[in-house]
């Protein structure tokens, strides 16, 4: 499946020349509405306002077809009211831009603050311009846009948010200073800046700055700072420890390790050092046709999944499919079930269905599906140990994992730490029909880790059992 960007000019990356313009705002609205029918004449109000041309039902059909010749046959559905876009959310920079939009917010939460600015970074990365802008005309797209364009305002201060907490200020100040002139109405860019300013042993600059917000703000809107200026204001007088945050040792820029990103299919020329565990996997999938990757968080299920076995089974010449339950997950695995192909099915990051965004009707009608997909194509799911017992309130997709098992992704261990043996390091989930052991590890990069295995018999709590590695 082709990639679609519309945050900048709106393409497909493929080999293809370029769209037509007519082509491209069509795709544009049909990405402002995914996953909802659009009919034809909205789209051919999208092209030329109220005023129609008498030939614009062929006009919008020839686009859609040749969108379709472009993107695949299923990437457009023809539903009774008109046209839906139904190609999984990793394949538009939109749908990518709001997971790891999401993600950040969720690991700064977690106080992960290097993380969460790792995936603001990621997000950001993705505009190449201001989105949508070939439905600058339409009302529609102008408010999607506007929503998308309030979303990276956010990105950029919950990233600079994550730098200061990870005590990386000086990476904030001449960016802080950038986005208050750019939005000088946005109080929290104000703090950002002051926060940053006396991080940096300024304290006169901060209130400065603050001041500064004081007389825009009465300027521009005649209103008083908010309670956030305000008691930052109190804080720097006086000298509140809270506000200090210890300066983040220099990182080398040698260092060929991605650092918090997993590893994708495409780096499979890059990703070394766990063959074993790849071949445990292949050997698996090909023998039960389900496989779940279990581990705590970055211990690197889905690099191995994804630049592992799913770049293995590429390299032989199969057809693999990576979804990310994130944003509206059964249109995502939906787009992969009605391909007429039958790809192997990877389900990256299963835990994201047990978020609060995520409805209970939605989450069990994915798992639903997911236990059809099983005996229709080789799935594979990785899952965050401290998700499984959840998982297992849920019968169907519980007795698969008990008839296959699951494989306990091994975090990495600092050199100097005593490697034990493989049966000790590779531990694995412990499965029968009528107990699901879920595995999580908790593990210090300066010794070996240790894997604790709850037991849950008929969905209630069972003895601990505890397992070291």
């Amino acid at each position: 499946m082709a990639a679609i960007t519309v945050l900048g000019p709106v393409t497909v990356d493929d080999a293809g020349p370029a769209l037509s313009p007519r082509d491209r705002k069509v795709l544009a609205v049909l990405v402002a509405r995914r996953h909802q029918e659009v009919s034809s004449e909205t789209l051919a109000q999208a092209l030329w306002g109220e005023e129609l041309p008498a030939s614009w039902a062929k006009v919008v059909q020839g686009c859609v077809a040749r969108l379709r010749r472009r993107l695949g046959p299923e990437a457009i559905l023809t539903g009774r009211s008109g046209y839906r876009l139904v190609v999984p959310a990793e394949d538009v920079d939109a749908g990518r831009f709001e997971r790891l939009v999401s993600r950040a917010r969720e690991l700064a939460a977690l106080g992960h603050s290097d993380q969460a600015a790792y995936a603001a970074d990621e997000a950001l990365a993705l505009w190449h311009g201001s989105a949508l802008a070939d439905l600058e005309d339409w009302e529609p797209g102008r408010g999607e846009a506007i929503r998308l364009e309030e979303l990276r305002l956010l990105a950029e201060e919950l990233r600079m948010t994550a730098l200061l907490a990870s005590g990386r200020h000086r990476e904030v100040l001449a960016e802080a200073a950038l986005r208050v002139r750019d939005q000088p109405l946005r109080e929290h860019r104000w703090a950002l800046l002051a926060r940053a300013q006396y991080q940096d042993g300024r304290q006169a600059e901060a209130l400065g700055t603050l001041r500064r917000a004081r007389e825009v703000l009465a300027e521009e809107l005649g209103l008083d700072p908010g309670r956030e200026l305000v008691e930052l204001e109190q804080a720097v007088l006086q000298q509140e420890p809270g506000l200090t945050v210890p300066e983040a040792p220099p990182s080398s820029a040698t260092c060929p390790w991605p650092g918090l990103a997993a590893y994708d299919v495409d780096d499979a020329d890059v990703f070394f050092g766990r063959g074993d565990e790849v071949d445990d996997c292949l050997q698996r999938l090909a023998r039960n046709g389900f496989l779940t990757v279990v581990g705590p968080s970055g211990s690197g299920k889905s690099s191995l999944v994804r630049a592992g076995l799913a770049a293995h089974l590429r390299a032989e010449g199969r057809s693999v499919a990576v979804i990310v339950p994130a944003l509206r997950p059964v249109d995502e695995l939906a787009a992969v079930v009605r391909s007429r192909a039958t790809p192997v099915l990877v389900v990256d990051q299963f835990e994201e269905l047990f978020t609060a965004g995520v409805a209970e009707e939605t989450r069990a009608e994915f798992i639903a599906t997911i236990v059809e997909q099983v005996r229709l194509r080789p799935v594979v799911v990785t899952l965050r140990a401290d998700r499984l017992g959840e998982v297992a309130a849920y019968p169907d997709v519980a007795r698969a994992l008990s008839r296959t098992g699951s494989i306990c992704s091994r975090p990495w261990v600092a050199r100097g730490c005593a490697p034990r043996s493989n049966s000790q390091l590779d531990g694995r989930a412990c499965c029968s029909s009528r107990v699901l052991s879920t595995c999580s590890s908790v593990t210090s990069r300066a010794s070996p880790g240790r894997c604790r295995c709850w037991p849950t018999r008929c969905g209630k709590p069972g003895s601990d059992g505890r397992a070291r590695h």
